[in-house]
């Protein structure tokens, strides 16, 4: 197998990212070797999208045989439904909508067939408003125009959570249901008062508004014990670091983790060499998405309770012999 230069990834890179979707190279048998293989990822400016864009970029040196194509979604809960249609085969999702899609509860009414491939990194929960905004905690949003994620995304299904949590309740006319992309363009021009984003530290599209606007975070780390009551141990408090979107101070939060999932019918040989290419190529990857630097191997196993796929489980142990 040929392996890229830094050179050569950002060249191609650059050009098949502009085309909007990737044709990339496999390995092994595909059960579904008659159209495209599908990496379901996010909105354009969330770290989903980046980090699917890079993944992808670098499977294409390590790889051979079928096509891949990523795609820009509503996040987590709908990429987990594509899986479920057999419209999606790979995707980026976060831990407690893939126990959600497993266990065949809240937007799921059938468990989804799919098995995990590696925990990538965590997403940290932003609570955003303009810096003057009165807004100090969750309890102050009733009455503020806002957004608690687009429909279908995993920022919707948390958002909902810490509300409820919080014993909160937003008065529908108020919700917007804007994806992230839509969150900035209305923050920025003062039609949006305060929105929730589920994505990884720093998220380009919130370094994108306040590099206009200038914002803050609103504190929510205090509600992650009664997260994990309400809906599972996916969830912990976490700090977002000061200087952070130019925020002087830090900020507690809740974090869940991400995972790399598969279709359960996708072949053994083409997932070992996803996972393999995703390992292979990490540093150079990070190089132009900092969340790719967290991938870890001791770590990346820790799908549970998602089963890792025949495939990534042969990996793992090849790199213990």
């Amino acid at each position: 197998m040929r392996r890229s230069t830094p050179g050569e990834g950002l060249s191609r890179r650059t050009l098949l990212a502009g085309a909007g979707a990737l044709l990339l190279a496999g390995c092994g048998p595909s059960p579904r070797s008659s159209r495209p293989i599908v990496l379901a990822t996010g909105d354009t400016k969330g770290v989903y999208y980046s980090y699917g864009i890079e993944v992808a970029n670098a499977l294409a040196f390590e790889l051979g045989g079928v096509t891949i194509e990523v795609r820009s979604t509503s996040g987590s809960v709908d990429n987990l439904q594509r899986i479920a249609r057999g419209t999606a085969d790979l995707a980026i999702v976060a831990a407690d909508a893939a126990l959600d899609a497993a266990s065949g509860r809240a937007n799921f009414p059938a468990p989804v067939s799919f098995d995990g491939v590696a925990r990538l990194y965590d997403d940290f929960i932003h609570l955003v408003v303009p810096a003057d905004s009165p807004i100090r905690s969750v309890t102050d949003l009733p009455g503020h125009r806002l957004s608690l994620g687009s429909p279908g995304s995993g920022t919707e299904l948390i958002a909902g959570r810490i509300l409820e949590t919080a014993a909160v309740s937003i008065d529908p006319a108020d919700n917007l249901h804007l994806g992230i992309n839509e969150c900035i363009l209305a923050m920025s021009q003062g039609r949006l008062e305060a929105f929730f984003w589920s994505g990884g530290l720093p998220t380009v599209g919130v370094t994108e508004l306040a590099a206009t606007t200038p914002i803050r975070l609103i504190d929510i780390g205090g509600l992650s014990a009664g997260m994990r009551t309400l809906a599972g141990l996916s969830y912990r408090s976490a700090t977002v670091p000061a200087r952070t979107y130019g925020i002087p101070e830090e900020i507690t939060t809740i974090a869940v983790p991400n995972y790399l999932v598969v279709a359960r019918n996708m072949s053994e040989d083409l997932v070992f060499g996803f996972t393999e290419g995703l390992f292979r190529h990490r540093d150079e990857m990070a190089q132009r998405v900092s969340a790719i630097g967290k991938l870890d191997i001791g770590r990346a196993i820790y799908t549970a309770p998602i089963e890792l796929h025949p495939g990534a489980l042969r990996y793992y142990r090849s790199t213990r012999d």
